[in-house]
């Protein structure tokens, strides 16, 4: 008997008893019949599931039967389980803690995909410790991780233990011990987000605002960390930016950015990366969804890029992702953008009314209104989720009657808002009034 896959399982009949380990037999796995006699062999999985035989005239069936007519070698392969976090809770059942807590105590690679739908994942009790080999993978309109300031997210305890993070964003944790060399428990401070003795690879992920008391304010490798597609930003150590760092050498990136520079040794223009380069992240917030949480109805909180961000049509795609984090499509403009979250261009319009004239300014419009005539910078492109401040200004002679749109009421100014679909604004300028008195003198009498 051989085994294949990364799960474990047995297999028995006709005097074997062998034990499958990610592959590896052990036990009784070798058997001496005569010819003709019926063999019939049981897969038994323990941790996973039994995925199927060698032998293509047995597939996926347990037991296995047929009759010896010359020595054999079969094969058994065994997958781990398939783990799906189905809530945002911090513990039990269907949380992540839990999924991460079962990957540790079954054998071989395991991966944990999170549900589609659900809201951030918040931790209130500390970080998650990783013993084994792990993938874990947000759903293709990804997940959010906060930290809650309660310690890091991931710590990667065992040496050799391998992590992977797909379509994710990580922020808002935090360490505050000091650094402890080859250790990645919570009593350590490298790695604000992440901490990995094994290898570290993030794709199509974010890390971002998250704080080291020790090094690698974002992430932190003890072995190699690699960046697909993925952005690190605005994470600090002692208030300075440290989005990465490594006990030795260097980090493996291609079409990602980090803020930091120097960051894990990663050289700007090479693979498409930018380094030292601020990705104009807005603050974490609800920037819709295309399927709202079914628990409260609201959408996984993301860090959207404004405009001018540079991560915008520089990412790449390794995975085949059709959608961002949100739900949105994946490819919006030019080329799919850097991290979890895919801008959109959205139109910023101004009209006018009234018979006044006056002037509306703020991100690139310098729109002229002359009796509700625009003229002059009236349009504007702008990413999704910009924050939008528009000040209206009467000229000489005009005043300003307010905002007559759906967006914009009364004569708040500026109006300031998060710009999530083409809007209109309508800026209303009135001919200014002045009182005309008459009086008279002398002790006669007349008309005006």
């Amino acid at each position: 008997m051989a085994g294949g896959g990364s799960g474990s399982g047995t297999v028995t009949g006709n005097g074997l008893n062998c034990t499958l380990t990610a592959g590896t037999p052990s036990g009784t796995c070798t058997a001496t019949l005569d010819q003709g006699t019926a063999v019939s062999l049981t897969a038994t999985a323990t941790a996973g599931e039994f995925t199927g035989w060698s032998d293509v005239s047995c597939g996926t069936t347990s037991p296995c039967a047929f009759t010896m007519t010359a020595a054999k070698s079969l094969s058994a392969t065994f997958e781990p389980p398939t783990l799906t976090v189905t809530t945002n809770a911090d513990s039990g059942a269907g949380s992540l803690r839990a999924a991460v807590d079962q990957a540790n105590t079954t054998p071989g690679a395991d991966t944990i995909t999170i549900a589609v739908g659900l809201s951030a994942i918040t931790l209130t009790s500390g970080q998650l410790d990783i013993t084994g080999a792990l993938t874990i993978a947000g759903p293709a309109a990804g997940q959010t991780i906060d930290g809650n300031q309660n310690g890091r997210i991931f710590g990667v305890t065992a040496a050799n233990a391998n992590l992977t993070l797909e379509n994710l964003t990580l922020t808002n944790a935090r360490t505050t011990a000091g650094r402890i060399a080859n250790d990645c428990s919570s009593s350590s401070g490298q790695g604000g987000a992440v901490c990995a003795l094994g290898e570290l690879t993030l794709t199509n992920s974010t890390v971002a605002d998250n704080t080291a008391a020790a090094t690698g304010g974002g992430v932190y490798g003890h072995d190699t960390v690699s960046l697909t597609s993925s952005i690190l930003a605005g994470n600090t150590t002692g208030g300075s930016p440290d989005d990465c760092g490594m006990s030795s050498g260097s980090a493996t990136a291609s079409t990602s950015l980090i803020q930091a520079t120097g960051a894990c040794g990663v050289t700007e223009g090479q693979n498409g990366n930018l380094i030292g380069q601020d990705p104009l992240l807005a603050a974490l917030a609800d920037n819709g969804c295309a399927t709202p949480s079914a628990g409260d109805g609201t959408c996984v909180l993301t860090h959207a890029l404004t405009t001018g961000s540079p991560a915008i049509d520089a990412g790449s795609n390794p995975n085949h992702l059709t959608t961002d984090q949100r739900g949105r499509p994946r490819v919006q403009d030019a080329a799919v953008d850097m991290g979890a979250f895919e801008s959109t261009q959205l139109g910023l319009t101004v009209t006018g009314g009234g018979k006044g004239e006056g002037t509306v300014t703020g991100n690139g419009l310098s729109c002229t209104l002359t009796a509700g005539t625009p003229s002059g910078l009236c349009t504007a492109t702008l990413v999704e989720g910009s924050a939008v401040s528009a000040t209206a200004a009467a000229t000489t002679g005009s005043s300003f009657s307010g905002w007559t749109d759906a967006t914009c009421q009364g004569t708040t100014n500026p109006c300031s808002f998060n710009l999530s679909a083409a809007t209109t604004l309508t800026a209303a300028f009135g001919k200014s009034q002045y009182d005309l008195t008459v009086t008279g003198g002398g002790s006669g009498s007349g008309t005006v």
